[in-house]
Protein backbone atom coordinates (compact mmCIF):
# COMPACT_ATOMS: atom_id res chain seq x y z
CA UNK A 1 0.00 0.00 0.00
CA UNK A 2 1.47 3.29 -1.08
CA UNK A 3 0.55 6.85 -0.34
CA UNK A 4 2.06 10.28 -0.74
CA UNK A 5 1.59 13.54 1.13
CA UNK A 6 -1.58 15.12 -0.09
CA UNK A 7 -2.86 11.86 -1.54
CA UNK A 8 -6.15 10.32 -0.60
CA UNK A 9 -4.79 8.11 2.14
CA UNK A 10 -1.49 9.71 2.99
CA UNK A 11 -1.00 12.57 5.41
CA UNK A 12 -3.29 14.40 3.09
CA UNK A 13 -6.49 14.80 5.04
CA UNK A 14 -7.37 18.47 5.23
CA UNK A 15 -6.34 19.85 8.61
CA UNK A 16 -9.49 20.55 10.64
CA UNK A 17 -10.74 24.07 10.10
CA UNK A 18 -9.89 24.00 6.40
CA UNK A 19 -12.33 23.28 3.66
CA UNK A 20 -11.71 21.71 0.28
CA UNK A 21 -9.34 23.53 -1.99
CA UNK A 22 -6.73 24.38 0.61
CA UNK A 23 -4.34 21.63 -0.49
CA UNK A 24 -1.11 22.53 -2.18
CA UNK A 25 0.65 20.36 -4.69
CA UNK A 26 4.15 19.28 -3.76
CA UNK A 27 5.43 22.23 -5.79
CA UNK A 28 2.53 24.60 -5.26
CA UNK A 29 3.00 28.25 -6.08
CA UNK A 30 4.22 30.40 -8.92
CA UNK A 31 7.28 29.39 -10.93
CA UNK A 32 10.36 31.59 -10.75
CA UNK A 33 12.46 32.28 -13.86
CA UNK A 34 14.98 29.66 -12.74
CA UNK A 35 12.28 26.99 -12.71
CA UNK A 36 11.88 26.80 -8.95
CA UNK A 37 8.60 27.59 -7.23
CA UNK A 38 7.57 30.34 -4.89
CA UNK A 39 5.37 28.77 -2.25
CA UNK A 40 1.92 30.18 -1.63
CA UNK A 41 1.23 29.38 2.00
CA UNK A 42 -2.52 29.44 1.37
CA UNK A 43 -3.30 26.62 3.74
CA UNK A 44 -1.35 28.23 6.56
CA UNK A 45 -3.16 31.52 6.17
CA UNK A 46 -6.51 29.76 6.17
CA UNK A 47 -5.59 27.75 9.25
CA UNK A 48 -4.60 30.93 11.03
CA UNK A 49 -8.03 32.33 10.26
CA UNK A 50 -9.76 29.11 11.25
CA UNK A 51 -11.53 28.76 14.54
CA UNK A 52 -9.31 25.87 15.66
CA UNK A 53 -5.66 25.69 14.63
CA UNK A 54 -3.78 22.44 14.03
CA UNK A 55 -1.01 21.22 16.33
CA UNK A 56 1.20 18.51 14.87
CA UNK A 57 2.57 16.28 17.64
CA UNK A 58 5.66 14.48 16.30
CA UNK A 59 6.25 11.74 18.87
CA UNK A 60 8.89 9.55 17.26
CA UNK A 61 10.11 7.06 16.52
CA UNK A 62 13.50 6.52 18.05
CA UNK A 63 16.36 6.17 15.50
CA UNK A 64 14.20 7.02 12.48
CA UNK A 65 15.77 10.30 11.37
CA UNK A 66 14.08 12.38 14.05
CA UNK A 67 17.27 14.27 14.91
CA UNK A 68 17.68 15.35 11.29
CA UNK A 69 14.06 16.45 11.00
CA UNK A 70 14.27 18.40 14.25
CA UNK A 71 17.50 20.03 13.13
CA UNK A 72 15.80 21.22 9.94
CA UNK A 73 12.95 22.65 12.02
CA UNK A 74 15.33 24.42 14.40
CA UNK A 75 17.58 25.80 11.70
CA UNK A 76 14.61 27.10 9.71
CA UNK A 77 12.51 28.34 12.64
CA UNK A 78 12.36 31.93 11.37
CA UNK A 79 11.37 30.91 7.83
CA UNK A 80 8.74 28.52 9.18
CA UNK A 81 7.33 31.35 11.25
CA UNK A 82 7.19 33.63 8.23
CA UNK A 83 5.34 30.85 6.41
CA UNK A 84 2.84 30.67 9.25
CA UNK A 85 3.99 27.50 11.08
CA UNK A 86 5.23 27.82 14.66
CA UNK A 87 8.06 25.66 15.97
CA UNK A 88 7.80 26.83 19.59
CA UNK A 89 10.44 27.10 22.28
CA UNK A 90 13.14 29.48 23.35
CA UNK A 91 16.04 27.16 22.51
CA UNK A 92 16.93 23.72 21.20
CA UNK A 93 16.13 22.02 24.52
CA UNK A 94 12.61 23.36 24.95
CA UNK A 95 10.88 20.28 23.54
CA UNK A 96 13.11 17.97 25.61
CA UNK A 97 12.26 19.80 28.82
CA UNK A 98 8.58 19.75 27.85
CA UNK A 99 8.74 15.99 27.30
CA UNK A 100 10.26 15.44 30.75
CA UNK A 101 7.69 17.75 32.31
CA UNK A 102 4.63 16.18 30.68
CA UNK A 103 5.80 12.65 31.49
CA UNK A 104 6.77 13.66 35.04
CA UNK A 105 10.25 12.24 34.70
CA UNK A 106 13.82 13.49 34.56
CA UNK A 107 17.41 12.47 33.98
CA UNK A 108 18.89 9.94 36.42
CA UNK A 109 16.28 10.94 38.97
CA UNK A 110 17.20 14.61 38.69
CA UNK A 111 14.87 17.22 37.21
CA UNK A 112 16.76 20.18 35.83
CA UNK A 113 15.33 23.58 36.80
CA UNK A 114 14.25 24.12 33.18
CA UNK A 115 11.90 21.13 33.31
CA UNK A 116 9.41 22.60 35.77
CA UNK A 117 6.58 24.16 33.79
CA UNK A 118 8.27 23.52 30.42
CA UNK A 119 5.28 21.74 28.92
CA UNK A 120 2.86 24.55 29.72
CA UNK A 121 5.34 27.12 28.42
CA UNK A 122 5.11 25.44 25.01
CA UNK A 123 1.33 25.22 25.26
CA UNK A 124 0.96 28.91 26.12
CA UNK A 125 3.20 29.92 23.24
CA UNK A 126 1.16 27.82 20.83
CA UNK A 127 -2.11 29.23 22.18
CA UNK A 128 -0.88 32.80 21.68
CA UNK A 129 0.17 31.99 18.13
CA UNK A 130 -3.42 31.31 16.97
CA UNK A 131 -2.20 29.15 14.11
CA UNK A 132 -0.61 25.82 13.17
CA UNK A 133 2.33 24.61 15.24
CA UNK A 134 4.53 21.54 15.64
CA UNK A 135 5.90 19.84 18.76
CA UNK A 136 8.68 17.32 18.04
CA UNK A 137 10.45 15.01 20.49
CA UNK A 138 10.66 11.24 20.08
CA UNK A 139 10.48 10.40 23.77
CA UNK A 140 6.84 11.54 23.73
CA UNK A 141 6.25 8.05 22.30
CA UNK A 142 6.79 6.78 25.86
CA UNK A 143 3.87 8.81 27.22
CA UNK A 144 1.28 6.67 28.96
CA UNK A 145 -2.45 7.10 28.56
CA UNK A 146 -2.75 9.55 31.46
CA UNK A 147 -0.01 11.77 30.06
CA UNK A 148 -1.56 11.64 26.59
CA UNK A 149 -4.95 12.69 27.98
CA UNK A 150 -3.35 15.56 29.87
CA UNK A 151 -1.57 16.75 26.72
CA UNK A 152 -4.81 16.76 24.77
CA UNK A 153 -6.65 18.59 27.55
CA UNK A 154 -3.97 21.27 27.60
CA UNK A 155 -4.21 21.55 23.81
CA UNK A 156 -8.00 21.50 23.72
CA UNK A 157 -8.04 24.81 21.82
CA UNK A 158 -6.51 23.03 18.79
CA UNK A 159 -6.98 19.95 16.64
CA UNK A 160 -4.06 17.65 17.44
CA UNK A 161 -2.53 15.47 14.75
CA UNK A 162 -0.03 12.78 15.78
CA UNK A 163 2.98 12.25 13.48
CA UNK A 164 5.22 9.18 13.69
CA UNK A 165 8.19 8.18 11.55
CA UNK A 166 8.93 4.44 11.31
CA UNK A 167 11.78 2.42 9.80
CA UNK A 168 12.10 -1.27 9.00
CA UNK A 169 13.21 -3.44 11.93
CA UNK A 170 16.25 -4.92 10.16
CA UNK A 171 17.83 -1.47 9.98
CA UNK A 172 16.65 -0.55 13.47
CA UNK A 173 18.46 -3.42 15.23
CA UNK A 174 22.08 -2.47 14.40
CA UNK A 175 21.26 1.24 14.62
CA UNK A 176 19.82 1.00 18.12
CA UNK A 177 22.60 -1.30 19.34
CA UNK A 178 25.36 1.08 18.29
CA UNK A 179 23.40 3.93 19.90
CA UNK A 180 23.30 1.96 23.13
CA UNK A 181 27.06 1.45 22.83
CA UNK A 182 27.43 5.23 22.53
CA UNK A 183 25.58 5.36 25.85
CA UNK A 184 27.88 3.09 27.92
CA UNK A 185 26.50 -0.33 27.02
CA UNK A 186 28.97 -3.23 27.13
CA UNK A 187 26.55 -5.77 25.65
CA UNK A 188 27.81 -7.55 22.56
CA UNK A 189 25.71 -7.39 19.42
CA UNK A 190 24.75 -11.05 19.91
CA UNK A 191 23.67 -10.39 23.50
CA UNK A 192 21.59 -7.43 22.40
CA UNK A 193 19.86 -9.38 19.62
CA UNK A 194 19.09 -12.28 21.95
CA UNK A 195 17.65 -9.93 24.55
CA UNK A 196 15.33 -8.33 22.00
CA UNK A 197 14.06 -11.59 20.55
CA UNK A 198 13.62 -13.34 23.88
CA UNK A 199 11.58 -10.49 25.35
CA UNK A 200 13.80 -10.01 28.37
CA UNK A 201 13.72 -6.81 30.42
CA UNK A 202 16.18 -5.35 27.93
CA UNK A 203 13.95 -6.48 25.07
CA UNK A 204 10.88 -4.88 26.62
CA UNK A 205 12.75 -1.61 27.00
CA UNK A 206 13.72 -1.85 23.34
CA UNK A 207 10.12 -2.49 22.30
CA UNK A 208 8.81 0.39 24.37
CA UNK A 209 10.44 2.61 21.75
CA UNK A 210 10.21 0.33 18.70
CA UNK A 211 6.81 -1.37 18.82
CA UNK A 212 5.09 1.00 16.42
CA UNK A 213 1.63 -0.65 16.50
CA UNK A 214 1.54 -0.55 20.31
CA UNK A 215 2.72 3.06 20.50
CA UNK A 216 0.22 4.31 17.94
CA UNK A 217 -2.61 2.26 19.43
CA UNK A 218 -2.02 4.00 22.77
CA UNK A 219 -2.17 7.41 21.12
CA UNK A 220 -5.07 6.54 18.81
CA UNK A 221 -7.16 5.64 21.83
CA UNK A 222 -7.25 9.40 22.40
CA UNK A 223 -6.72 10.78 18.87
CA UNK A 224 -8.79 9.41 16.00
CA UNK A 225 -6.94 7.37 13.39
CA UNK A 226 -7.59 9.93 10.65
CA UNK A 227 -5.39 12.33 12.64
CA UNK A 228 -2.52 9.87 13.09
CA UNK A 229 0.08 10.22 10.31
CA UNK A 230 2.48 7.31 9.85
CA UNK A 231 5.51 8.31 7.77
CA UNK A 232 7.71 5.47 6.56
CA UNK A 233 11.46 6.01 6.32
CA UNK A 234 12.48 5.44 2.68
CA UNK A 235 14.56 2.36 1.85
CA UNK A 236 18.33 2.46 1.30
CA UNK A 237 19.33 4.18 -1.91
CA UNK A 238 16.50 6.73 -1.77
CA UNK A 239 17.22 10.45 -2.18
CA UNK A 240 18.53 11.81 1.14
CA UNK A 241 15.82 14.48 1.26
CA UNK A 242 12.89 12.11 0.73
CA UNK A 243 12.08 11.65 4.43
CA UNK A 244 11.98 15.42 4.90
CA UNK A 245 9.77 15.74 1.81
CA UNK A 246 7.29 13.28 3.31
CA UNK A 247 7.42 15.02 6.68
CA UNK A 248 6.99 18.45 5.09
CA UNK A 249 4.01 17.16 3.12
CA UNK A 250 2.18 16.29 6.33
CA UNK A 251 2.92 19.78 7.65
CA UNK A 252 1.73 21.28 4.36
CA UNK A 253 5.11 22.85 3.64
CA UNK A 254 6.97 23.30 0.38
CA UNK A 255 10.06 21.21 1.27
CA UNK A 256 12.63 23.10 -0.77
CA UNK A 257 11.96 26.51 0.74
CA UNK A 258 14.21 25.53 3.64
CA UNK A 259 17.89 24.92 4.29
CA UNK A 260 18.47 21.18 4.00
CA UNK A 261 22.27 21.11 4.13
CA UNK A 262 21.98 19.84 7.69
CA UNK A 263 20.19 16.52 7.40
CA UNK A 264 22.79 14.03 8.65
CA UNK A 265 23.62 15.15 12.18
CA UNK A 266 23.76 11.87 14.07
CA UNK A 267 25.95 9.47 12.05
CA UNK A 268 26.11 5.86 13.17
CA UNK A 269 29.22 3.97 14.17
CA UNK A 270 30.53 1.26 11.90
CA UNK A 271 31.40 -2.27 12.95
CA UNK A 272 35.02 -1.67 14.00
CA UNK A 273 34.25 1.62 15.74
CA UNK A 274 31.35 0.11 17.70
CA UNK A 275 33.42 -2.93 18.68
CA UNK A 276 36.22 -0.68 19.92
CA UNK A 277 33.91 1.63 21.85
CA UNK A 278 32.21 -1.34 23.53
CA UNK A 279 35.62 -2.49 24.80
CA UNK A 280 36.37 1.03 26.01
CA UNK A 281 33.04 1.05 27.86
CA UNK A 282 34.04 -2.16 29.63
CA UNK A 283 37.35 -0.62 30.66
CA UNK A 284 35.59 2.53 31.91
CA UNK A 285 33.13 0.74 34.19
CA UNK A 286 32.94 2.70 37.48
CA UNK A 287 35.68 5.09 36.32
CA UNK A 288 33.58 7.95 34.90
CA UNK A 289 30.42 9.58 36.13
CA UNK A 290 27.62 9.74 33.59
CA UNK A 291 28.10 13.47 32.92
CA UNK A 292 31.83 12.95 32.37
CA UNK A 293 31.15 10.01 30.04
CA UNK A 294 28.75 12.10 27.99
CA UNK A 295 31.19 14.98 27.80
CA UNK A 296 34.27 12.93 26.92
CA UNK A 297 32.93 9.89 25.10
CA UNK A 298 29.41 10.36 23.75
CA UNK A 299 30.03 13.90 22.50
CA UNK A 300 33.80 13.62 22.14
CA UNK A 301 35.24 10.25 21.18
CA UNK A 302 32.17 8.74 19.50
CA UNK A 303 31.61 11.62 17.03
CA UNK A 304 35.31 11.51 16.17
CA UNK A 305 34.95 7.82 15.39
CA UNK A 306 31.84 8.34 13.26
CA UNK A 307 33.61 10.76 10.90
CA UNK A 308 35.79 8.09 9.30
CA UNK A 309 34.64 5.56 6.69
CA UNK A 310 33.95 2.20 8.28
CA UNK A 311 32.29 -1.06 7.33
CA UNK A 312 28.64 -1.09 8.32
CA UNK A 313 27.23 -3.42 10.95
CA UNK A 314 26.01 -6.71 9.52
CA UNK A 315 22.76 -8.25 10.71
CA UNK A 316 23.02 -12.05 11.15
CA UNK A 317 20.62 -14.23 9.14
CA UNK A 318 18.68 -15.43 12.17
CA UNK A 319 18.07 -11.88 13.38
CA UNK A 320 17.08 -10.79 9.86
CA UNK A 321 14.48 -13.56 9.63
CA UNK A 322 13.07 -12.48 13.00
CA UNK A 323 12.95 -8.85 11.82
CA UNK A 324 11.05 -9.82 8.66
CA UNK A 325 8.50 -11.84 10.64
CA UNK A 326 8.05 -9.09 13.21
CA UNK A 327 7.62 -6.48 10.47
CA UNK A 328 4.97 -8.56 8.71
CA UNK A 329 2.87 -8.77 11.85
CA UNK A 330 3.38 -5.07 12.57
CA UNK A 331 2.32 -3.98 9.08
CA UNK A 332 -0.86 -6.06 9.32
CA UNK A 333 -1.81 -4.25 12.52
CA UNK A 334 -0.90 -0.83 11.14
CA UNK A 335 -2.82 -1.37 7.89
CA UNK A 336 -5.92 -2.44 9.80
CA UNK A 337 -5.77 0.61 12.08
CA UNK A 338 -6.62 3.12 9.35
CA UNK A 339 -3.85 5.61 10.02
CA UNK A 340 -2.90 8.22 7.40
CA UNK A 341 -0.02 6.56 5.58
CA UNK A 342 2.72 8.68 4.04
CA UNK A 343 5.09 6.48 2.07
CA UNK A 344 4.65 2.78 1.59
CA UNK A 345 4.07 -0.12 3.99
CA UNK A 346 6.63 -1.94 1.87
CA UNK A 347 9.25 0.39 3.33
CA UNK A 348 8.70 -1.34 6.68
CA UNK A 349 9.25 -4.88 5.36
CA UNK A 350 12.98 -5.71 5.24
CA UNK A 351 14.02 -7.14 1.88
CA UNK A 352 17.81 -7.16 2.19
CA UNK A 353 19.73 -7.79 5.39
CA UNK A 354 22.12 -4.96 6.35
CA UNK A 355 25.48 -6.10 5.00
CA UNK A 356 28.94 -5.44 6.37
CA UNK A 357 30.76 -7.06 9.26
CA UNK A 358 29.61 -8.56 12.53
CA UNK A 359 31.04 -6.22 15.23
CA UNK A 360 31.52 -9.19 17.57
CA UNK A 361 33.98 -10.64 15.06
CA UNK A 362 35.98 -7.55 14.14
CA UNK A 363 39.71 -8.25 14.34
CA UNK A 364 42.22 -6.54 16.59
CA UNK A 365 43.95 -4.81 13.68
CA UNK A 366 40.72 -3.21 12.48
CA UNK A 367 39.98 -1.98 16.01
CA UNK A 368 43.52 -0.61 16.30
CA UNK A 369 43.04 1.29 13.04
CA UNK A 370 39.79 2.70 14.39
CA UNK A 371 41.55 3.82 17.56
CA UNK A 372 44.37 5.50 15.65
CA UNK A 373 41.91 7.34 13.40
CA UNK A 374 39.81 8.53 16.35
CA UNK A 375 42.81 9.71 18.38
CA UNK A 376 44.19 11.52 15.34
CA UNK A 377 40.90 13.27 14.75
CA UNK A 378 40.62 14.32 18.39
CA UNK A 379 44.14 15.77 18.35
CA UNK A 380 43.49 17.65 15.10
CA UNK A 381 40.22 18.97 16.48
CA UNK A 382 41.95 20.22 19.60
CA UNK A 383 44.33 22.19 17.41
CA UNK A 384 41.63 23.58 15.13
CA UNK A 385 40.77 27.21 15.98
CA UNK A 386 37.10 28.06 16.29
CA UNK A 387 35.75 31.25 14.69
CA UNK A 388 36.33 33.16 17.94
CA UNK A 389 39.97 32.07 18.03
CA UNK A 390 39.46 29.54 20.83
CA UNK A 391 40.16 25.84 20.55
CA UNK A 392 37.61 23.06 20.21
CA UNK A 393 36.52 21.77 23.59
CA UNK A 394 36.39 18.09 24.52
CA UNK A 395 37.30 16.93 21.03
CA UNK A 396 34.45 18.76 19.33
CA UNK A 397 35.61 20.65 16.28
CA UNK A 398 34.05 23.56 14.49
CA UNK A 399 32.89 21.13 11.85
CA UNK A 400 31.06 18.99 14.38
CA UNK A 401 27.80 17.63 13.01
CA UNK A 402 25.88 18.86 16.06
CA UNK A 403 27.34 22.03 17.60
CA UNK A 404 24.00 22.75 19.27
CA UNK A 405 24.53 19.70 21.45
CA UNK A 406 27.84 21.06 22.67
CA UNK A 407 26.31 24.36 23.67
CA UNK A 408 23.40 22.71 25.39
CA UNK A 409 25.59 20.21 27.20
CA UNK A 410 27.43 22.89 29.12
CA UNK A 411 24.18 24.62 30.03
CA UNK A 412 22.72 21.37 31.28
CA UNK A 413 25.78 20.14 33.17
CA UNK A 414 26.04 23.47 34.94
CA UNK A 415 22.87 22.48 36.78
CA UNK A 416 23.61 18.76 36.99
CA UNK A 417 24.57 17.08 40.21
CA UNK A 418 27.65 14.93 39.66
CA UNK A 419 26.91 11.29 40.33
CA UNK A 420 28.84 8.10 40.37
CA UNK A 421 28.01 5.41 37.85
CA UNK A 422 24.44 5.62 36.68
CA UNK A 423 23.77 1.92 37.06
CA UNK A 424 24.46 1.79 40.82
CA UNK A 425 21.48 0.15 42.60
CA UNK A 426 18.85 2.62 43.66
CA UNK A 427 19.81 5.40 41.28
CA UNK A 428 17.39 7.25 39.06
CA UNK A 429 18.74 5.38 36.02
CA UNK A 430 17.61 2.09 37.48
CA UNK A 431 14.20 3.53 38.24
CA UNK A 432 13.91 4.92 34.73
CA UNK A 433 14.89 1.72 32.96
CA UNK A 434 12.64 -0.35 35.20
CA UNK A 435 9.64 1.47 33.70
CA UNK A 436 10.95 1.08 30.18
CA UNK A 437 11.95 4.73 29.91
CA UNK A 438 15.44 4.96 28.48
CA UNK A 439 15.42 8.69 29.03
CA UNK A 440 18.25 10.73 27.58
CA UNK A 441 21.89 10.53 28.52
CA UNK A 442 21.79 14.29 28.74
CA UNK A 443 19.20 16.82 27.71
CA UNK A 444 21.04 17.02 24.41
CA UNK A 445 20.85 13.29 23.76
CA UNK A 446 17.33 12.99 22.48
CA UNK A 447 18.24 9.80 20.63
CA UNK A 448 20.05 8.27 23.61
CA UNK A 449 18.83 5.24 25.46
CA UNK A 450 20.00 3.89 28.77
CA UNK A 451 20.41 0.14 28.33
CA UNK A 452 21.43 -2.05 31.23
CA UNK A 453 25.05 -3.09 31.34
CA UNK A 454 26.17 -6.63 30.79
CA UNK A 455 29.56 -8.15 31.36
CA UNK A 456 32.05 -7.76 28.51
CA UNK A 457 31.61 -10.47 25.96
Amino acid sequence: MRSTPGGASGGGANPPGNGPGTHLSSHGGDPRPDGTFLQKVTWVNRVRRAERPVVFFHIGGHKTGTSSLQHVLRSNRAQLRRDGLLYPGRDWASHIWANFDLRETGYLGYRAPQVEGAWMRLVREIRRWHGPAIISQEMFSLADSAHIRRALRDLDFADVHVVFTARDMARQLPSVWQEWVKNRSTATFAEFLAAVRERTDEGRRFMNLQDVPAILERWSNEVTADRVHLITVPPPGSPPTLLWERFAGVLRLEPYRYNLDILDINPSLGAADAALLRRINAALVDKLSRPDYDRLVKFGLAPAMATRPDVRIELPDEAFKWAVEWAGRAVEKLAAAGYQLVGDFGDLIPTIAPAGENPDHVGVEAQANAAIAAITRLLVDQATPLPDGSRARHGKAQRSAAPHKRRLRFSYLAHHRPQATAERPGTGAEQATSTGDHGASTAAAVEASDPPRSEPG
